[in-house]
């Protein structure tokens, strides 16, 4: 996305106070978040904005998507929304009962009761992902000389587009011929910032196969879309690949949303959410929408 101007910025309708907050730097036209992704944004992320500030901000934007209830979310989305019961349990926070006795938090709950004969799932978010990234980026810089998220001079953000997206995908190739072998030569490093053990992550790739990383990749560095951030609560493999983000009494986020905007629509991906309820409350929710009905 192109960052707007000042001018741009007064002409949609910001005040000046919400101009000074929103170009940090005065002597140049970056922009702290583009006017796309504000109805998106969690309203805790203009924390440090005042009041009137996010009140014009919303008042641009049409308001913000965090204030919808799920279902409105998942249908502006056009996703779809499955609501199951669950038993839970008093002893601890967010602990489920599945029918074999097992505790378990909610994510796995859902995982089990979703998962179609034949599916294997993991509930990982997008840490495997993101750390399987952490590695290509090592590689990145021992083929190239600078890090994955700059340019050549080192000092500028890359440009997104098939320049930079060829560079990231010989890089990418190079993992996913040998990733523990990269693994590792940058073990010393990785191990402090990885999200997730690399076996998990080698799991994780086995789930998802070679493809899905090189769709991901290019489509992060051709376009500039985030594709780690938000990424669902589980994902599912049988006959074909399926993102879940499994739901109780909250809603979805500002990065879950823009995940599914960004990189699961223009990909094509699979995607859903599961809202998982109590059996007492789940009782009454049937019986709301049979009257409703």
């Amino acid at each position: 996305m192109t960052s707007p101007t000042r001018a741009e910025m007064r002409a949609l309708g910001c005040t000046e106070a919400t101009i000074a907050y929103l170009f940090v730097n005065p002597k140049t036209e970056s922009i702290l978040r583009h006017p796309e992704d504000w109805f998106w944004i969690d309203k805790k992320w203009w924390k440090t904005a005042s009041k009137e500030v996010v009140r014009n901000l919303h008042e641009i934007c049409g308001g913000c998507f965090g204030d919808l209830s799920l279902e409105d979310q998942c249908a502006l989305l056009d996703i779809p929304l499955t609501t199951i019961p669950g038993r839970k349990l008093p002893d601890g926070k967010c602990v489920w009962q599945l029918p074999s006795g097992a505790k378990v938090n909610i994510e796995n709950f859902a995982l089990d009761v979703i998962r179609k004969p034949g599916e294997q799932g993991m509930a990982c978010e997008g840490t495997a992902a993101a750390s399987l990234h952490m590695i290509v980026g090592r590689q990145f810089n021992d083929m190239h000389g600078h890090d994955i998220a700059f340019d050549e001079t080192r000092q500028r953000p890359f440009q997104p587009g098939k320049a930079h997206a060829d560079k990231v995908m010989a890089a990418l190739h190079v993992v996913l011929n040998n990733p523990k072998e990269v693994y590792l030569r940058h073990r010393g490093y990785l191990d402090g910032l990885m999200y997730r053990p690399f076996v998990t992550v080698m799991e994780y790739l086995d789930l998802v196969g070679d493809s899905y990383f090189e769709r991901t990749f290019r489509h992060r560095y051709e376009t500039g879309a985030g594709t780690f951030g938000g990424c669902p609560d589980l994902t599912l493999r049988g006959i074909s690949l399926r993102f879940v983000e499994v739901k109780g009494t909250d809603k979805l986020h500002g990065n879950q949303a823009m995940w599914i905007r960004d990189c699961a629509k223009p990909l094509g991906l699979d995607v859903s959410v599961v809202r998982v309820m109590p059996e007492g409350e789940y009782v009454d929710y049937l019986e709301a929408q049979r009257k409703r009905s």
